[in-house]
């Protein structure tokens, strides 16, 4: 599990929706929100889980951010996380990754208006 800073995250959102080149940025976002939405529905989920499978690609291609937190990620000991991604189903697994890219492109939007350095100063917590 990984945490990130509430009130950066909120910095980051605020930003997104007073900037007006973060248009692109904010339907990210959306996008991310309306197809865990969709999972979450149960409804039509096999088209659900093809849009997140897509959109996770798609923005693991357009934002460093995203792949930065996934290299931490994979730098932490199997041993403290377990074996958790095993046991998870397809669904939840896309919906927990999608959370990730969420923050990753938050990440991104507080470094484009230099809120941080690092994408580190935005991670509270790995466990």
């Amino acid at each position: 599990m990984i945490y990130f800073d509430k009130n950066l995250e909120n910095i980051a959102l605020k930003t997104v929706k007073e900037k007006w080149d973060e248009i692109k940025t904010e339907k990210d976002l959306q996008e991310i929100f309306r197809v865990i939405n969709g999972i979450k529905s149960n409804i039509n989920i096999s088209l659900y889980i093809k849009e997140g499978i897509d959109l996770k690609e798609r923005l693991r291609r357009e934002y460093l951010e995203i792949r930065q937190i996934y290299e931490i990620i994979s730098n932490i000991p199997s041993n403290s996380t377990g074996n958790v991604q095993a046991k998870n189903s397809i669904e939840n697994q896309i919906m927990e990754e999608l959370k990730i890219d969420y923050f990753g492109i938050l990440a991104s939007v507080l470094k484009k208006h230099d809120k941080i350095k690092d994408i580190k100063e935005f991670i509270t917590g790995i466990f």
